[in-house]
């Protein structure tokens, strides 16, 4: 009852007054920062005190709105212009128009937000100082609540909670308050101020990553996870949560080797926690561990993470953002794995949890917006997945700074959508805006700028602009070899996309190089049974048939056939082709009866599961008319033949170069057979 009377009856000192007061605490704080408390008192007093009582202000209606308006007055004071929070006396508005020293408002502001995420230590402080134990107990209720209240408005301001529209305020409040921070942190001697220092470190580091200043928000991660260690133990809740923050920042730094060294660790000091009071933790832990598992391609042990993440999550409502980060991230594995029905399954299930939590625009419901797009697309759905992707892209475009990081990954996915569509103009486009971005956020090169580059070269081409696509191509694996990023899945398909640049441009033995290398890397990292390899495969069959090898030629085929099955089916056009491709190599190897066998193979698969007048039917029986022919059994021959020209010659759509060369292939059989005046007359028809 007396919190309560407390709580809704007296009101707490202004800062400045707090800082004033005569005691150890004022005077330690003081003596940390080089200063006196009466100077503190004077740099507090004023904007920031009524910044603070307002914030923390009993009746609703003289409290801030929210979050914007809050962030508004901190940008006033710090641009020398009247808060809102001030009394609006005309000698406080004549005092704004003189102008303070800059360095007196940057110690100012990060004194405001020292006092505003330090004040639960300094309570906590007070607790274990005082032998007053109820009046300790009410100052540590009270400022604890000031603490939470003011350290979560102000949390309010990064671009993940803000949407992306606070940045340039948040970074501006964070420097000012890094700056003092760096200053005051070796002074640090008392454990209140060490307590201090975590505090105002793990807000920091969080408020930088979310604004995409991944390298100054792992500085401040590293100096938590010490802070924790030291005050709390190496093994303590406080030091877990530490390790996953900062594998958060290391994530976006493409560090995931140390993301999984140090996770695990971490997760089971929070298992421990036996009141369950860490499991919002504990399931980020989850999901950040399994994010470092899939970039390393380790799928399983990624689907396990995420599955352990969701098993906390669920039916506790108050967990609903972690649960949809858990399952979008599922939803990615189960895409990489090309379980397509499975990733769409999730992703939707994902955008379902967050349009609960969320009212309106967020920049979560973009993204999985722009995720379903992607599975849609990956089962075939053109249409759909193209106003899904589109959403996602003007929602994102609404939300984030034209610059953001997150923005750029959304336009990444449309551009992407636009070259399989060969809607090339438009693919450009957008790519181009989204290299921009990226080179703003990461001058000297990150992953995705190495995937930009490489996904515009990739595009060009497609449009045969060659000589650019070798530019672009040279700038990603200069990249990629300076930042000395991971040989991933990512960097498989890189050097399969420049294989087929090198092998367009006649540079055969280059060509088979890289295709060998990238096939290797896939084939490790996603096994025979991925389109992906199966792909490798089937190109590096080509480049080593027109280098000559045919024997190089048929191993690769060999993989080819098997994978294209798994991912395909045996039914699918693409399978039945790549039978037909390797019966052919074992033909030129001379291995005849072999390759009869293989075109009799997708010719029965041709009949099973094809239309009748599809081009591929056509295909297999001239095929196999000259395997057959190789082998002298001419009628058989002729029978394939005559059934192949028939289908030609009915297909509507077949171009006069394909009647042609079926022309061609059976003048030459009645010539192999010693009939000369059936081998003109076919000749003739060729020639037409």
């Amino acid at each position: 009852e007396e919190v309560l009377r407390v709580s809704r009856d007296v009101d707490p000192p202004r800062p400045s007054l707090r800082v004033g007061e005569p005691g150890e605490a004022s005077d330690a704080s003081a003596h940390a920062r080089s200063s006196s408390t009466a100077a503190l008192a004077r740099d507090l007093r004023g904007d920031l005190d009524w910044i603070v009582m307002r914030a923390i202000e009993k009746e609703r209606e003289r409290r801030y709105d929210g979050v914007g308006e809050l962030a508004a007055d901190v940008r006033r004071h710090l641009e020398h212009e009247p808060v809102s929070a001030s009394p609006p006396s005309v000698g406080y508005r004549l005092r704004k128009l003189v102008r303070r020293p800059r360095g007196g408002v940057a110690a100012a502001v990060a004194l405001f937000v020292l006092f505003v995420a330090g004040s639960a230590g300094t309570a906590i402080g007070l607790v274990r100082a005082s032998d007053e134990a109820e009046r300790a107990g009410l100052e540590a209720q009270r400022y604890a609540r000031v603490s939470e209240l003011l350290e979560g408005m102000l949390d309010g301001v990064r671009p993940a909670v803000a949407l992306g529209r606070d940045t340039e305020l948040l970074r501006d409040i964070g420097d000012r308050t890094r700056e003092r921070g760096d200053e005051q942190s070796g002074e640090a001697t008392a454990r209140v101020d060490r307590e201090v220092e975590w505090t105002l470190r793990r807000f920091l580091a969080n408020a930088y990553e979310g604004s995409g200043a991944f390298r100054i928000a792992l500085e401040d991660a590293d100096r938590t996870c010490d802070l924790a260690a030291e005050l709390y133990g190496p093994a303590s809740i406080e030091a877990a949560s530490a390790v996953v923050l900062r594998g958060d920042v290391l994530y976006e730094l493409d560090e995931f080797v140390r993301g999984t060294e140090e996770l695990p660790p971490a997760i089971e000091s929070l298992k421990s926690d036996p009141d369950g009071r860490s499991d919002v933790v504990l399931a980020k832990a989850w999901v950040t561990l399994g994010n470092h598992q899939r970039e390393l391609s380790r799928f399983d042990e990624a689907k396990r993470s995420f599955r352990e993440a969701l098993a906390i999550c669920a039916g506790n409502d108050s967990m609903g953002v972690m649960e949809s980060s858990a399952a979008a991230n599922l939803a990615k594995v189960h895409a990489d794995l090309e379980e397509r029905e499975d990733a769409l399954r999730w992703h939707e299930r994902s955008l379902e949890i967050k349009r609960s939590v969320y009212e309106g625009d967020h920049p979560g419901i973009a993204s999985s917006m722009t995720s379903i797009g992607r599975s849609h697309l990956a089962l075939g759905e053109v249409a759909a997945a193209e106003q899904w992707l589109l959403d996602g892209a003007e929602m994102a475009r609404r939300l984030y700074e034209p610059t953001h990081p997150s923005f750029s990954a959304v336009l990444f996915n449309l551009a992407r959508f636009y070259t399989l569509q060969k809607r090339y103009g438009e693919a450009e486009a957008v790519y181009l805006e989204v290299l921009d971005i990226d080179r703003a956020n990461a001058p000297e090169g990150n992953r995705h700028l190495v995937s930009t580059l490489t996904n515009i070269g990739a595009l060009y081409r497609a449009m045969g602009r060659l000589d650019e696509t070798e530019r672009y191509y040279e700038e990603s694996f200069e990249m990629h070899e300076r930042l000395g990023l991971d040989a991933d899945v990512d960097h498989g398909v890189r050097l399969t996309s420049l294989a087929l640049l090198q092998e367009q441009r006649g540079r055969l033995d280059d060509a088979a190089d890289s295709m060998a290398a990238g096939h290797e890397i896939l084939q490790r990292d996603l096994g025979d049974e991925h389109s992906y390899t199966a792909q490798a495969a089937l190109y590096l069959s080509r480049i080593r048939m027109n280098q000559g090898d045919l024997e190089g030629a048929a191993d690769a085929a060999a993989l080819a056939v098997p994978g294209m099955e798994a991912v395909f089916g045996g039914d699918d056009p693409r399978t039945i082709d790549t039978v037909v491709y390797a019966a052919e190599i074992d033909l030129r190897r001379g291995l005849a009866d072999s390759s009869e066998a293989g075109f009799r193979d997708a010719l029965a698969r041709c009949i099973e599961h094809l239309p009748a007048d599809h081009p591929t039917l056509a295909n297999c029986r001239l095929d196999l008319g000259r395997a057959l022919q190789a082998l002298e059994r001419f009628e058989d021959a002729e029978e394939q033949f005559m059934e192949a020209w028939r289908l030609i010659d009915e297909d509507s759509t077949a171009s006069i170069e394909s009647r042609s060369r079926y022309a061609s292939d059976i003048s030459k059989f009645y010539a192999a057979w010693g009939e000369s005046e059936e081998a003109a007359a076919w000749r003739e028809i060729a020639g037409r």
